[in-house]
């Protein structure tokens, strides 16, 4: 692997644990104080007894007890990420993940709450009195979190895979004089100097490059600057249309202040008077 190529990866790696900490600095603790402040409204309307810091006390511990195991997830989805060819190698690992997600998130709020709950009102804290019955409890609560953590990740690296790939493109067409662009459901890779001329169709481009059409999936306009990028003397003749200049045989006015643009190849392109000035014609 090249040195650019691991630059590349850890700088996505990075990304993307950016991300997900943005994303959990607010989403758990809002479900922390969400969840505390329910447990006191509903004491408050039943009339129970409750020392208000106990709820508040309990949600912390789980908020921050579960830094260690937001770390392993991301770990595993680094791992085993779900956007490999063998995704069901990498769910089955995941699910098996959510375990070991909920035994640590579990083993945390113990330690921290038999510190701060007997200093709140003096008395011992025990989390798994019934451990098989208090273990399903908490890993029953713990599987939302962990697949909103997998699920965020996951998206966070497809997302942050496109960006790289988006930025390589323009470096490897300056490196090979070649155009990468996707096509249908596969990429098409195009000598940038045998491009002839396009026009814009939709959100497609039909190109004519040696002496052969292809539909890239790409806009009239991108294409425009990724052949002027690569020293393409090409230029926009009509809204719709670009042509390479070394590829025009013959140029003639309508008579109407437009242009028809006769190609080596024997095609005709209407040209725009919008444009005249700027082709040079």
């Amino acid at each position: 692997m090249s040195q650019k190529a691991s630059v590349d990866i850890k700088e996505l790696e990075t990304r993307i644990a950016r991300r997900l900490l943005l994303v959990c600095l607010f989403f758990f603790p809002l479900v922390a104080a969400i969840n505390a402040s329910s447990i006191v409204s509903e004491s408050s309307r039943s009339g129970m007894q409750l020392d208000l810091r106990i709820p508040w006390a309990l949600e912390l511990t789980s908020m921050v007890a579960i830094v260690l195991p937001i770390m392993l997830a991301v770990h595993l989805e680094r791992r085993f990420p779900l956007d490999e060819p063998d995704r069901l190698r990498s769910f089955a690992a995941l699910c098996a993940g959510s375990l070991a997600f909920s035994l640590l998130h579990i083993v945390g709020m113990a330690v921290l709450r038999s510190v701060v709950i007997p200093s709140i009102n003096g008395e011992p804290y025990e989390l798994l009195a019934h451990p098989v019955r208090d273990f399903l409890y908490e890993f029953r609560k713990d599987i939302f979190p962990y697949a909103v953590v997998i699920g965020l990740l996951t998206l966070y690296r497809k997302l942050e895979k496109s960006r790289l790939a988006a930025n390589a493109e323009p470096t490897e067409a300056q490196e090979t004089g070649r155009l990468t662009l996707k096509s249908g459901g596969g990429t098409i890779f195009i000598d940038a100097q045998t491009v002839e001329w396009g026009r814009a169709a939709g959100n497609y481009v039909e190109l004519k490059a040696a002496g052969r059409l292809h539909f890239p999936r790409v806009t009239l306009a991108a294409l425009e600057k990724q052949l002027q990028a690569l020293n393409v003397d090409v230029m926009r003749v009509h809204k719709s249309h670009i042509v390479n200049r070394a590829s025009i045989l013959e140029v003639s006015p309508t008579g109407e202040g437009d242009l028809w643009i006769k190609l080596k190849d024997g095609a005709e392109i209407k040209g725009s008077r919008r444009y005249r000035a700027q082709a040079g014609f």
